[in-house]
């Protein structure tokens, strides 16, 4: 078993046994990773799918269990393997690689099942799982990237970056979520754009789960090249040198070398560094690869630069050569750092005691043929010999043996032969890898073997002339036969390949549709009786991780179709037969005729019910928001959102009797993106009967909310409006089915943020969305709120009141607290949703942005005010907005509801460019103490912070809690509760530092001490903790006897006295109510670190239950 000494591991401060390992992968890596266990004295538990109940890493693994379903899908579900490991008993799970190895929510399916996931956590894997999202990571880090688009681009966006570039150069059209070769295509011109566009998407779709693209340069001349990183919980980061991995096909590696034989030092010292400065900024654990591309001039010499490609949170599959030349086992490592163990336990901290040894080749055998075109073509078949080489330095990963039925359902990959020269040089470990070739005999399938010993032989190979696209340039050369000497006797196995004979008969008078590709049906667009045309898409068949289109290369009718979506096919198989002699060549070209000439009709009415709904159809509509001194709504639109980032839905809705009175119903509804970040919005449009919503307009919205729940997206909602349309509203055939809008903003809540902005008037309906919403923002003189607006006021109780009065800012801002913030104009109604999203993540299962701190940004400098700023006398009063804002990156303060409760300053902030909120008693305002409104401001901002993964830190300064008959009126006891209840539930870390008062119940609401389990409470030297101040301490319990005493004065200062003796911070540290006592400057550098070490969530420690009860 793996059992570690004292140090912490990736997913829980505590170090864990691993006694049983379920290993959720098949193949050649499940039989690796079962070695690896069997050698550390773990249980190996295997897992199969239906179809591979005869695979050999069931007989390897020590148990084995079924799977339910056939195919890769059975690997794929994550119920049904967590499931499988609880009746195991496991304690952990292997993922492999391929598969749920870079699923987020496959680890955090693992760990909610009590599991250790060998592998990163998952915000590590949602992290570069998002090729963008580390991009931008490396971007700031100020390690080069290549050109490139933001995430999830648009079909016109990557057209618009094709045009910009310079003429010649390609672009690298690849999957948001990909890897592996899968959903990536090369695209020159907008044509090939248009082509490949769907079948990039639909591909990412298939493998990843997210047809999100985005777009890059492509380098035309490059290596590969990639470091090994490790990395322990304690945040120590450490490498194994490098790979490289240029030779490859179609994206997809053949053959990869450690270390790389044609690296220069400088620039293999560039790599490492750059690798071990994604590792620790994204505060990585266990394995992983940073991958990287060197440029190469037209004359195959390096140009000097160089970008970063990819990270693969995982084993990598060619994991095996820096194993054979660093001498480490990485899969042990893997369990060993799994299970707690640190780098320094294992001793893997220094690179330089595990320099390589030579050189080592991992050489890709897959049951395939590649032919001189390039097209590979998957192979299946059962394997009638399978005879592997051994010797000194060979080494074979695999899943192959004599009998074995080679499937197109799985990956083609058939074994790994892996060489190791410790000190002949390369050119002799090239000798090895062609000898061991020679001696491996493998009959039954088609393979890549031939192709790999013509790459051996290739003299560029020895040379280091080798590039990305070497296989691509020189695959006439490599697919020609060649004198290759068998090292192996060529004699009868007695096993015969009793795959069933696919031959079909065609009908009479008809010709086969044939499909040129073996592999799985994955899409037909054929039925009988269809007519189709010469180069028509026919069908979709996916071999080889790639998926490959038919086409029809002549015309005629479908008489039958001979095969169903997910039937594997071989090449030649018969798809359809087609009757060619139906096709009359004129009617078709009539029938184009006619087809065509309806369209551009179609086109045409469409065009013009568009144009109906832009400003420019509406010169009323804009001449009223002139008059109201605001924007029309599709000025908003285009104000809020990025550039050519919108996309609207339910544009073309009209309601029954309105005609065009009513554009889209009166609410514009859409996905964006803002300051390149995705969101859903609604835009209500006060000039369609005052912004109220009719039936359509709120089943609009409703729309909108679904896709924010379904993308995991943002919802912005800008509001100018005055509730439901009374025109609707007493129809009860419509109004009585009441649609489910709060239900589903109910059910958001918590998961994507939601934001208001209140631009004009906002009764009813939309004040209870903005109750409902995480952040409001209000414009002055224009936004109002209210459950009714003046006018049903005056009917229902005959009150005249104005709507400013009524629920304007100074009413709903400062002193009901209903809105977060007060602004001036529309554009800084904007900035301020741009700025409150910035600090958020896009959804909870998301980590929060980073953003690296001003190069401006000083800390010691800023430091070095702090311990002037808060007075020694607990009786002076103070502004904390400076003690923030020095503690707080430059210029990262965004405060939440600055006028509302002022005895309290929430504000979200940065610290070294993280997320954090802050809770700051405010002394300027009844000295701080904590009434009904601050604790209501504060459960609200806790609970916020706590939904989306945000930190907190608690500088204290808090007298206690107000008391009185105003407290009481204002139910402080329940509100002051819902605070507690807020802390005592939220699993985020959070941080206290005492900054001078902690008295009585207002230090536990700060989370002082242990109360709600700090990761940290920490005080300044101007603390004074105690159940409440000295003085009136004296004055309650002391009264009696000093008032007796000869000298009441003198003797009620001699009591003062000798407690203060016991009141201060070093008595609080000498107690360890406080974990540490600090220096002001230090405040920020602790806070850091803090952060830094605690996991991004604890563990709830909740029992299981339906959910807890608010106090409110």
């Amino acid at each position: 078993m793996v059992d570690p000494s004292t140090a912490p591991s990736s997913g829980d401060p505590r170090p864990v046994t691993l006694r049983r390992v379920l290993i959720a992968n098949r193949g050649e890596i499940a039989i690796r990773i079962a070695r690896a266990c069997g050698d550390l004295g773990v249980v190996a538990v295997a897992v199969y799918s239906h179809d591979d109940a005869d695979a050999l890493h069931v007989r390897r693994a020590d148990e084995a269990m079924a799977l339910p379903g056939r195919g890769p899908q059975a690997y794929l579900d994550i119920d049904a393997l967590i499931a499988v490991a609880g009746q195991m008993d496991c304690d952990a799970v292997h993922p492999g690689y391929g598969f749920l190895s870079e699923s987020a929510q496959f680890a955090r399916a693992c760990r909610a099942a009590g599991l250790v996931f060998i592998g990163p956590d998952a915000s590590a894997l949602e992290l570069f799982g998002d090729k963008a999202r580390a991009r931008m990571l490396a971007g700031e880090q100020k390690i080069p990237v290549a050109a490139g688009s933001p995430a999830d681009i648009t079909f016109e966006d990557a057209g618009l970056f094709i045009q910009s570039l310079p003429a010649g150069r390609s672009a690298m059209l690849k999957a948001v979520s990909g890897g592996g070769g899968r959903g990536i295509r090369l695209i020159s011109n907008l044509g090939e754009l248009a082509e490949q566009w769907p079948r990039c998407r639909s591909e990412a779709l298939a493998a990843f789960g997210s047809e999100a693209l985005y777009i890059e340069e492509f380098l035309p001349s490059a290596r590969h090249v990639e470091v090994q990183v490790l990395a322990d919980a304690t945040g120590a980061v450490s490498h194994l040198w490098d790979r490289d991995c240029s030779i490859q096909r179609r994206h997809q590696k053949l053959v990869e070398i450690a270390p790389s034989p044609w690296l220069g030092s400088e620039l293999r010292n560039e790599l490492l560094e750059a690798a071990l400065a994604l590792a620790r900024a994204s505060s990585y654990c266990n394995i992983g690869t940073f991958e990287f591309l060197i440029e190469l001039g037209e004359d195959g010499v390096e140009t000097g630069r160089w970008v970063f490609l990819e990270a693969n949170p995982r084993l990598q599959v060619e994991h095996t050569v820096t194993e054979e030349v660093c001498g480490v086992d990485l899969v042990q490592t893997q369990l060993r750092l799994a299970a707690g163990s640190t780098l320094a336990q294992l001793g893997l901290t220094d690179p330089n005691r595990h320099r390589p040894e030579g050189y080592a080749i991992e050489l890709r055998i897959n049951a395939e043929t590649i032919q001189p075109s390039g097209r590979s073509i998957a192979a299946a078949g059962r394997l009638r010999a399978f005879d592997p080489p051994s010797g000194q330095g060979i080494r074979l990963e695999t899943l192959g043996f004599q009998g074995y039925d080679v499937s197109l359902a799985f990956d083609s990959l058939l074994a790994k032969l892996i060489v190791h020269s410790a000190g002949g040089g390369f050119d002799q470990a090239l000798n090895r890898a062609y000898r061991a070739l020679c001696e491996f005999r493998i009959d039954g399938v088609s393979t890549t073997v031939p192709l790999l010993q013509n790459l051996l032989k290739h003299p560029a190979l020895s040379v280091g002339r080798i590039d990305t696209r070497f296989v691509e340039r020189e695959v006439a050369a490599l697919t020609a036969p060649g004198e290759h000497h068998a090292r192996y006797p060529d004699v009868a196995t007695g096993v015969t390949d009793e795959l069933p004979d696919i031959a079909q008969s065609a009908p009479p008078g008809t010709v086969a549709i044939t499909s040129d590709y073996p592999g799985v049906l994955v899409q037909l667009d054929l039925t009988e009786g269809q007519s189709i045309r010469r180069g028509q898409s026919l069908a979709v068949v996916e071999a080889m991780k790639m998926e490959q289109t038919l086409t029809a290369d002549q015309d005629g009718v479908v008489v039958s179709v001979a095969v169903a979506i997910g039937d594997s096919i071989r090449s030649g198989q018969a798809l359809a037969y087609l009757d060619p002699s139906f096709i009359a060549e004129v009617a078709m070209d009539a029938a184009t005729t006619e087809v065509a000439g309806a369209m551009a009709t179609a086109l045409e009415h469409l065009a013009v019910r568009r144009l109906e709904l832009d400003d420019v159809s509406r010169p009323e509509a804009v001449a009223k928001a002139e008059r109201r001194g605001t924007h029309t709504a599709r000025e908003r639109v285009e104000m809020f959102c990025d550039p050519g980032s919108f996309i609207e839905f339910g544009g073309l809705v009209r309601a029954e009797g309105m005609g065009d009175r009513a554009p889209a119903d009166g609410v514009i509804t859409g996905t964006a993106a803002v300051d390149g970040r995705p969101v859903v919005l609604i835009v209500q449009d006060f000039s369609v009967f005052g912004g109220s919503v009719g039936h359509l307009g709120g089943a609009k919205m409703s729309r909108a909310i679904d896709l924010a729940l379904l993308y995991g997206h943002p919802l912005v909602m800008l509001l100018d409006g005055g509730g439901h349309r009374i025109q609707d509203g007493q129809r009860s055939r419509a109004y009585a089915q009441a649609g489910n809008t709060f239900n589903q903003i109910a059910r958001l809540s918590g998961f994507a943020p939601i934001v208001a902005g209140l631009l004009g008037p906002g009764f009813a309906a939309n004040t209870n969305f903005s109750g409902m919403a995480d952040f409001v923002v209000m414009r002055r003189k224009h936004a109002t709120m209210g459950i009714a607006g003046p006018a049903l006021v005056a009917a229902a109780t005959g009150e005249v009141i104005s709507s400013e009065e009524l629920g304007g800012v100074d009413r709903q801002v400062d002193r009901q607290g209903l809105a977060d913030l007060a602004v001036d104009t529309e554009e800084e109604v904007f900035a301020a949703i741009r700025s409150f999203l910035s600090y958020l993540p896009d959804n909870a299962g998301l980590p929060t942005p980073s953003r690296r701190p001003l190069d401006s940004d000083d800390d010691q400098q800023r430091a070095e005010v702090l311990p002037g700023l808060v007075p020694v006398n607990t009786r002076h009063a103070y502004d904390v907005r400076p003690v923030i804002e020095a503690i707080a990156d430059l210029d990262s303060v965004f405060e939440i509801k600055p006028k509302y409760a002022q005895n309290l300053v929430t504000a979200f902030v940065r610290i070294g460019g993280e997320s954090v909120g802050l809770l700051a008693n405010q002394a300027l305002y009844a000295g701080g103490q904590l009434d009904a409104a601050a604790c209501e401001k504060a459960a609200h901002f806790i609970a916020l912070c706590d939904a989306f993964g945000v930190p907190l830190v608690l500088l204290m300064d808090v007298p206690g809690f107000l008391v009185g008959p105003e407290a009481e009126r204002t139910t402080l006891g329940r509100r002051s509760a819902r605070m507690l209840f807020e802390l005592g539930h939220a699993t985020v870390p959070r941080i206290s530092v005492v900054l001078r008062k902690g008295y009585g119940l207002g230090y536990i609401a700060m989370a002082g001490g242990n109360s709600f389990e700090a990761d940290a409470c920490l005080a300044w030297p101007t603390a004074e903790i105690c159940a409440m101040s000295v003085e009136g301490s004296v004055d309650v319990a002391y009264r009696r006897d000093y008032e007796s005493a000869p000298y009441p004065r003198a003797r009620r200062a001699e009591i003062i006295a000798s407690i203060r003796e016991q009141v201060g911070p070093l008595q609080a540290a000498e107690g360890f109510g406080i974990d540490d006592l600090i220096d002001p400057r230090e405040t920020r550098s602790r806070i850091k670190d803090i952060l830094r070490r605690a996991p991004r969530r604890r563990t709830s420690r909740q029992p299981p239950k339906y959910r807890s009860i608010s106090p409110i």
